[in-house]
């Protein structure tokens, strides 16, 4: 499915990520949390049956994010006195 640029109230998807597409894998898709967003997942779940005879597990999880959890920044430390590091 394309991705509309246009922002809607009815449900967009920002992107998603293919993991470990090796064997298996996974799909990660980051949108609204909206009843237009979970039938277009559920759309794109048959699709892939009619496809490939094989019906994917689909998992909702939503979290608070870095908002409520903070973040982590990792810098990198540049010695000048040892090349070894």
């Amino acid at each position: 499915m394309q991705h509309n640029k246009s922002k809607t109230d009815d449900g967009t998807f920002y992107g998603a990520k293919i993991t470990g597409g090796g064997s298996g894998g996974t799909v990660w898709v980051i949108g609204h949390n909206s009843l237009r967003s979970s039938q277009q997942i559920l759309k794109i779940q048959q699709r892939y049956k009619a496809a490939t005879g094989y019906l994917p597990l689909i998992f909702e999880v939503s979290s608070p994010g870095a908002g409520k959890f903070g973040y982590l920044r990792i810098r990198r430390r540049i010695c000048l006195s040892d090349s070894t590091h």
